[in-house]
């Protein structure tokens, strides 16, 4: 059986999530809908073999090695300690990765 990983996501990543969506209703809540499945769908698939998503294009000075998995035009941003996955970052793909966004301080 594969490993099982315990999936949390980080306060920055959730509210990510809320302004993502919001906005995107705002002119097509269907769309907004269908999106808000998929990254559910998604943050699901990181229960089994996490570490087959690319890592991160950016290099920053840090312990961890982030990963990402793309949706539409969004990066869901992870890295991955033991047997946890935690989701740090939800942003749209043409928006610049900073480390203080890792560390949920932007």
């Amino acid at each position: 059986m594969p490993a099982r990983y315990r999936v949390r996501v980080a306060m920055a990543a959730k509210l990510d999530v809320i302004g993502i969506l919001n906005y995107i209703e705002t002119d097509h809540p269907a769309a907004a809908d269908r999106l808000e499945l998929r990254f559910a769908e998604r943050l699901k698939s990181l229960r089994h073999n996490p570490d087959r998503f690319p890592k991160i294009r950016e290099k920053f000075h840090t312990k961890f090695i982030y990963r990402h998995i793309l949706i539409n035009s969004y990066r869901i941003i992870f890295r991955i300690f033991g047997a946890e996955v935690l989701v740090v970052r939800i942003i749209h793909q043409a928006r610049r990765l900073t480390r203080n966004m890792l560390l949920g301080l932007d």
